[in-house]
């Protein structure tokens, strides 16, 4: 911390220190190279894969290679029609119209991540007047976008790399395997297309279950809608809380209807049709008739006992919190003698399992960097079968 007057500011993060590291070497190699003026891609793509985690930045950098690729290939192809001195309203329609196709193309095998940069590399190769040569462009595009992503990468694995790269399952006690937590990372989330937009599932349970099949017992997952309106699929035997995490919507069901914000949520029967009015990303868990849960907003600096009880006072046995943010740091406190931490980035799920044997006293205590006690920094759910 450094301290300046009665404030105290946090330090640099380990993240912010080493892209400032990734782009200084992006600059070095191309000054070395006398490539300065071609350095841009690079330092770029060393700057937006620099992720908290080895996987998120490998999976940020084959986004960019793809999207780069793919708008790469498509702008020089349609660049052969520059022959044909076609009018320039008429070649912004057709540029317009093959631009809706690539968003259409990319969408439909769920490379949502690369369709930015798509769409960029496209449009710069089909719109500059100044283009000459589309193919050199779009060669060293490649070329400078992987080397700046090699860059990015191999700082973050050889540079203060996250203890918590690895970190798939870990058992707290020894003495009793039944209490455990593990983290699934966002790159480990599988996303698909439904049909109000994208959705992705975080964790089913049991986790060889299929969504549709419907021999879950209880989900979790994101989806995002992109349409005005959308109908949610019916589920028999199924209660669904539904959580809005960005934009606004209006849930109607049946004669009644529910106007909701950020961050506020509400609780739905699967069994009747539930429609969806406007664009908005929502955190979904649908569980069981035979099972109860609940889905709430998380703060900083918040204190949870790990063994949250109902109006019944019985036990929940699961608890997830699903990060907003990166570098979330969970600090859970089991007695005073067993304490552990964990960081989550932004869309990784944290799970305790088996926590009906702890005692009252066992704690959750969110911290986040340069945010206020005030701050939603995470969903969390709890979930428990019905006595």
């Amino acid at each position: 911390m450094i301290k300046i007057g009665k404030r105290k500011l946090p330090l640099p993060g380990f993240r912010n220190i080493k892209t400032a590291i990734a782009v200084f070497i992006c600059i070095c190699v191309y000054t070395l190279m006398g490539r300065q003026s071609n350095m841009l891609f690079a330092v770029t793509a060393a700057l937006i894969c620099m992720q908290g985690s080895i996987e998120r930045t490998l999976s940020s950098g084959f986004n960019r290679i793809a999207g780069t690729m793919i708008g790469g290939v498509c702008g020089l192809c349609f660049s052969l029609l520059k022959g044909l001195n076609l009018n320039f309203f008429i070649w912004g329609f057709l540029v317009s119209f093959v631009l809706v196709l690539l968003i259409y193309f990319l969408n439909l095998n769920n490379k949502n991540d690369s369709l930015v940069i798509a769409c960029f590399v496209f449009l710069s190769i089909t719109l500059d007047p100044s283009m000459t040569d589309p193919e050199f462009y779009a060669f060293y595009r490649i070329l400078d976008t992987t080397i700046g992503i090699i860059i990015s990468i191999g700082v973050n694995h050889f540079l203060f790399r996250p203890e918590f790269d690895r970190q798939e399952l870990k058992d707290v006690y020894e003495k009793n395997k039944s209490f455990r937590y593990r983290v699934k990372r966002n790159v480990n989330h599988q996303t698909t297309n439904w049909a109000g937009g994208v959705a992705t599932e975080l964790l089913i349970f049991p986790e060889r279950a299929a969504f549709s099949e419907r021999n879950f017992i209880w989900r979790l997952s994101s989806s995002t809608t992109d349409f005005r309106e959308t109908t949610f699929s019916k589920l028999i035997g199924y209660k669904r809380h539904f959580l809005l995490l960005n934009g606004n919507a209006k849930i109607i069901q049946g004669a009644n209807s529910f106007n909701l914000s950020k961050y506020e949520s509400v609780d739905l029967i699967s069994e009747e049709e539930v429609k969806c009015v406007g664009l908005c990303t929502d955190l979904n868990l649908v569980i069981s008739n035979s099972y109860e849960g609940l889905i709430e907003k998380y703060h900083c600096f918040e204190k949870h006992a790990i063994k949250n009880y109902n109006q019944d006072k019985e036990p929940y046995e699961t608890k997830l919190i699903y990060s907003l943010f990166d570098e979330l740091d969970l600090k859970i406190e089991i007695d005073e003698h067993e304490k552990f931490e964990v960081v989550l980035n932004k869309g990784d799920l944290f799970i305790l399992e088996n926590i009906e044997s702890l005692n009252d006293e066992s704690s959750i205590t969110v911290y986040k960097q340069n945010r206020t006690e005030f701050d939603v920094v995470a969903i969390t759910s709890l979930i428990r079968k019905r006595t």
